[in-house]
C-alpha cells in the first residue's frame, strides 16, 4: 500500500494534478438526482433518505448512528459486525447490547475534520475487518453520526477497491444509494481520488477521455530501514533454526527416543509436519506476538524505533535459545522472543514498564464472555498464565490416558490385548485426525483477528460452525478411525522389534529373559539362567514400513534410545503390544509438530511482519496482514535447524528425562499436541 507513503510526502505540484478529479467529484456531490425524475423515481430517492442504513455492497451497510444503535433492524437485516468510523460520538448508549446479540463491534477515533487522514489511519483496519465479517458469511454496518463523510469514506473506498470501479462511479453510486448528499468534506474527497491514482482507478482525467494517468514512482520508505531489514534477514533464518533446533525437535525426541523411527525419518516428518500448521494456523500467534506485547501507539511517531525494538529482541532471542540448544536444554522460543520485547521496551523508556502491555485492553488478564462461551487471556500476564495452563492440562490428560490404556490394553493378557488393539489405537488416532481437522477448518477460521484481546469480539467456533464444516470434521476423524482399525488388524506382528527389546532387557539382568504375566495381568521378567543369545536383523521396528530398520535406530549417534538398565527399573509390558504404539506414536508427534509449526513459527514471523509492515509504509500500523510466503519462509529455517543442530534436544528429551518406550511415548505426545493447538 505504498499510497499510504505517498499521500504523506506529495508536494504542491502532485497535488495539482489530481485538482481536476477532485473537481469532479465535488460536481457529482453538488449534483441533485430529483430532477429529470418522474414523480414515483423522485419519491423513492426521497424515501430512500430517511431509510438508512443503504446496501453499497451486498455485505457492506452505510448507516447513521441512530440506525446503527436499532438492533432490532440489524437483526432483521442479518448484521453480524459494526464499524462505529466516529468513535465516542458514534457509540451506543448501551454498549453490552451488541454483545448480548453476538455482533462484533470496531471502534475506530475518527474525525470529521479538514486534514484529517482518515484513510492513512484507519483504511486497512476497516478493509480488515468487513473481510473477517466477509469470510464468515457476516453482513457489516459502517457508520458514523450522520453517515455522511467518515462512514462514507470508509465504504467508499471499499466498494472502489472491491469494484475496481473509478473514482467518479463510485461517489455516484454511493451517493444514489443514499439518496441524498454523501462524503462532503473537501479533505476526504481529496483522499479517495489519492487512493484511486495509486491503484489506477482514477479513470480517463473529465475532459480528456483519451489521456492516460501517468505512474507515480513509489516513495522512498523509512530512512535507516534498509540496513535494519539486511540485518534482520540475515538474523532471522538463524532465529529459524533455533526454534527448529530446539521446540521442534521435543515433538520427535520421544518418537526418535522410544525407538520409534530414526532420526532422519524424524526429521522429514517434522519438517512436513511443522511447515503445514506454520501456513495454515500460524496467523493467530503472530498477531499476539506482533502487538499483544508491547504498545504499538507509543511508536506512532517513531517508526524506526519499532523497527529497532524488534530487532534487538529478535537478537536477544537467538542468543538465548542457541545457548541452551548448544547445552541440550528443552527451552522455549516463545518464552526468549516475550522476555526480548519486555526487554527492549524497557530499556527504550529508560526503565518504565508502561510501554510493555500487561493486561488486555479491558485491563483485564483473563475474562470469559457468556456471550461466545469464550475465554481469553491478554497482555503479558495471560500469556504467563497460559504458561501454568498449558503443563498441567497436559500432565492430566497425559495421567487419564496412560491410566485407562495400561488397564485396557497394557496390562491385559496377550490373546485379549490383541483383539482391545484395533478399536482403542482406531479411536485414538480418529481423536487425533479429528482434532487436526477441526484446528485447521473452524479453529482458525473463527478465531478473532486481535487474538482474542477482547472477549467479546471472539466468535464461538461451535456456534458458528456450518453443518459442512462439522461433516468434513467428522469424517476426517471417522476415516482416520476406519483406516486404522484395518491396519492395525491386518497388520504383520512384531517379529523384528521384539525380539530386540527382550536381548535388551536380558543384558540388563544379565541372563535368559522370560516374558510371565502376573495375577494382576501385569508382564514381569524371569531371570532363566544361561548365556546371553546374539540376536540378529534389525535393531529397531520401524512402524512406517511394518519392517526392521536396518540403520540405527535407538543408539544412533547419541544413543537416543533409554538405557536397557533405566527400562528395566519401571513396569515392563508386553513387546508385541508395546509395538503397537509405534503407528500411533508416529501421528500423536505429527500432530505435536504441526501444533508447534502453528505456534512457535509465530516467533519468527511476527517480528518480521512488523518490520516489513513499517518499512513499506513508513508508518506503524497494528492491522498488517501477513503474507504466506513469510510462513514458508521460517518453516524452511526451522527445517534446517532441526537436522543440523536438533539431535541434541532429542537427546535431551528421548533418553535424559525419562526411559520411554512406544506406548509412554504414545502417552507423552497425546495431550501436549491438543493443548498446544487449541493455544494457537
Amino acid at each position: 500500500m505504498g499510497w499510504l507513503q505517498w499521500m504523506w510526502s506529495r508536494d504542491k505540484s502532485e497535488a495539482e494534478e489530481d485538482y481536476p478529479w477532485i473537481w469532479a467529484v465535488r460536481d457529482v456531490e453538488q449534483l441533485d438526482f430529483k430532477i429529470g425524475l418522474n414523480p414515483a423515481e423522485a419519491l423513492t430517492v426521497a424515501k430512500r433518505q430517511s431509510q438508512m442504513p443503504v446496501e453499497i455492497l451486498p455485505h457492506v451497510f452505510l448507516a447513521n448512528a441512530r440506525t446503527a444503535h436499532n438492533v432490532d433492524l440489524l437483526r432483521k437485516l442479518r448484521v453480524t459486525h459494526v464499524l462505529n468510523a466516529a468513535g465516542a460520538a458514534g457509540r451506543a448508549p448501551d454498549p453490552s447490547v451488541y454483545r448480548r446479540n453476538r455482533i462484533t463491534v470496531l471502534e475506530l477515533d475518527g474525525r470529521d475534520e479538514e486534514g484529517f487522514p482518515m484513510l492513512a489511519r484507519y483504511l486497512q483496519r476497516s478493509r480488515s475487518f468487513i473481510a473477517d465479517a466477509r469470510r464468515s458469511r457476516g453482513r457489516v454496518v459502517v457508520h458514523c453520526v450522520a453517515g455522511l463523510n467518515r462512514s462514507g469514506l470508509l465504504v467508499a473506498a471499499e466498494y472502489m477497491l472491491t469494484t475496481r470501479a473509478t473514482v467518479l462511479d463510485t461517489v455516484a453510486h454511493c451517493r444514489h444509494q443514499r439518496g441524498n448528499l454523501c462524503l462532503c468534506n473537501k479533505s476526504f474527497q481529496a483522499q479517495l481520488v489519492a487512493l484511486a491514482r495509486e491503484e489506477y482507478l482514477l479513470g480517463p482525467p473529465p475532459g480528456h477521455p483519451n489521456s492516460r494517468v501517468k505512474k507515480r514512482p513509489p516513495p522512498r520508505p523509512t530512512p535507516g530501514g534498509e540496513l535494519r531489514c539486511v540485518l534482520w534477514w540475515c538474523g532471522r533464518k538463524k532465529g529459524a533454526c533455533a526454534v527448529g533446533a530446539n521446540d521442534v525437535a521435543n515433538a520427535f525426541g520421544t518418537s526418535v527416543g522410544s525407538g520409534v523411527i530414526t532420526m532422519r525419518q524424524a526429521f522429514a516428518i517434522a519438517a512436513v509436519c511443522n511447515l503445514l500448521g506454520a501456513v495454515s494456523m500460524g496467523s493467530a500467534v503472530t498477531g499476539t506476538i506482533r502487538k499483544g506485547i508491547i504498545e504499538l501507539r507509543s511508536f506512532d511517531d517513531d517508526p524506526k524505533g519499532l523497527m529497532l525494538a524488534m530487532l534487538t529482541a529478535m537478537l536477544g532471542s537467538i542468543s538465548y535459545v542457541a545457548s541452551a540448544t548448544k547445552l541440550g536444554l528443552p527451552v522455549s522460543t516463545t518464552q526468549s522472543i516475550l522476555g526480548g520485547l519486555v526487554g527492549s521496551m524497557i530499556a527504550r523508556d529508560r526503565g518504565s514498564l508502561g510501554g510493555v502491555r500487561w493486561r488486555d485492553s479491558s485491563g483485564k488478564v483473563c475474562e470469559f464472555s457468556e456471550e461466545t462461551r469464550r475465554a481469553s487471556c491478554g497482555g503479558v500476564l495471560g500469556i504467563v498464565l497460559q504458561w501454568v495452563f498449558a503443563p498441567v492440562l497436559a500432565m492430566a490428560l497425559a495421567t487419564a490416558l496412560f491410566g485407562v490404556t495400561r488397564a485396557v490394553l497394557l496390562r491385559a493378557d496377550p490373546p485379549v490385548a490383541a483383539r482391545r488393539a484395533p478399536p482403542l489405537m482406531a479411536f485414538y488416532l480418529g481423536s487425533v485426525a479429528f482434532l487436526l481437522a477441526w484446528f485447521v477448518i473452524v479453529q482458525e477460521k473463527h478465531h478473532p483477528t486481535s487474538r482474542g484481546w477482547d472477549p467479546h469480539d471472539a466468535s464461538d467456533p461451535i456456534a458458528k460452525t456450518t453443518a459442512l464444516e462439522a461433516t468434513v470434521c467428522a469424517l476426517v476423524g471417522v476415516g482416520a478411525a476406519y483406516v486404522a482399525s484395518i491396519a492395525f488388524a491386518l497388520r504383520p506382528r512384531a517379529l523384528y522389534y521384539a525380539p530386540y527389546l527382550k536381548r535388551r532387557r536380558r543384558e540388563a539382568g544379565g541372563g535368559e529373559v522370560e516374558m510371565v504375566p502376573s495375577s494382576e495381568g501385569a508382564v514381569h521378567e524371569e531371570d532363566g539362567g544361561g548365556a546371553k543369545e546374539e540376536e540378529e536383523g534389525p535393531r529397531s521396528f520401524n512402524p512406517l514400513t511394518f519392517q526392521g530398520n536396518n540403520s540405527k535406530g535407538y543408539d544412533e549417534d547419541d544413543e537416543l534410545g533409554a538405557p536397557a538398565t533405566e527400562l528395566s527399573r519401571g513396569e515392563v509390558y508386553d513387546d508385541e503390544i508395546e509395538s503397537v504404539f509405534g503407528t500411533a506414536q508416529i501421528c500423536t508427534a505429527s500432530l505435536a509438530a504441526f501444533a508447534a509449526g502453528a505456534n512457535d513459527v509465530a516467533n519468527e514471523v511476527a517480528p518480521l511482519a512488523a518490520i516489513l509492515q513499517t518499512y513499506r509504509d513508513a508508518r506503524v500500523t497494528d492491522t498488517a496482514r501477513t503474507p504466506r510466503w513469510l510462513y514458508l519462509y521460517a518453516g524452511a529455517g526451522i527445517a534446517v535447524g532441526l537436522a543440523l543442530f536438533g539431535r541434541r534436544v532429542m537427546k535431551t528429551i528421548g533418553k535424559d528425562a525419562v526411559a520411554l518406550t512406544p506406548s509412554r511415548g504414545f502417552n507423552i505426545d497425546s495431550p501436549s499436541a491438543p493443548s498446544s493447538g487449541s493455544g494457537s
